[in-house]
């Protein structure tokens, strides 16, 4: 039986929703639909933001429920979900590196390849890249770390623990004051560094 938690430990198991949710508190609403009208034509920003989201979603309801029963079966010595939010997280800071690189592709398919064969820039095509790899590996850890609480916390304790947990997944819904004026004016690479930094540090 889990021991009696002390109030730092209700931070400390539920930190990581911290990450997650800065993540999509600042990807979903204000990233993705800049860079959207920046890749492909504004009258149409609508179709090709929903193409996003959906392929993204797709994939989160398909990873996050894998990982969660992987995670449940998981025998390693660095405990049962340790190393999948330790990876999750690598591979989260690689995959917004894409996101933030698909700026870099704007203007760079001359021949139209891209536009002639699914109708789309070169640039979108790895924004979408970007976004289902992140994906993946966000539901990754994600579906572990759904499984913290029971694991660890005594169960006449685990009301106490979930609100810690309701908070810090409502915190960064006011980081859109502050993100969203450096993602108007072009700064994608710091919002991009903002985000992997939550997932480092939390």
């Amino acid at each position: 039986m889990s021991k009696p938690k002390k109030w730092y430990d209700y931070l400390t198991i539920n930190s990581y929703w911290l990450g997650i949710n800065i993540a999509s508190g600042v990807i979903t609403p204000v990233l993705l639909p800049y860079l959207v009208v920046l890749f492909m034509p504004p009258e149409q920003k609508n179709t090709y933001l929903a193409m996003v989201r959906v392929i993204g979603l797709t994939v989160a309801m398909l990873v996050q429920p894998l990982a969660g029963m992987l995670s449940d079966r998981n025998t390693s010595r660095w405990g049962r979900r340790r190393p999948y939010i330790v990876g999750g997280t690598v591979l989260n800071i690689l995959f917004l590196a894409v996101v933030g690189a698909s700026t870099l592709f704007v203007g760079s398919d001359p021949g139209g390849f891209f536009e002639k064969t699914f109708g789309i820039t070169a640039a979108f095509a790895v924004l979408i890249t970007g976004i289902v790899l992140l994906q993946t590996s966000s539901n990754f850890s994600h579906g572990a770390v759904h499984g913290l609480i029971p694991d660890l916390v005594p169960e006449n304790q685990r009301g106490r623990a979930s609100g810690v947990k309701a908070v810090l997944e409502l915190l960064p819904v006011f980081l859109v004051i502050f993100i969203g004026p450096l993602v108007d004016s072009g700064k994608i690479w710091l919002t991009v560094g903002i985000i992997m930094a939550g997932f480092l540090v939390t």
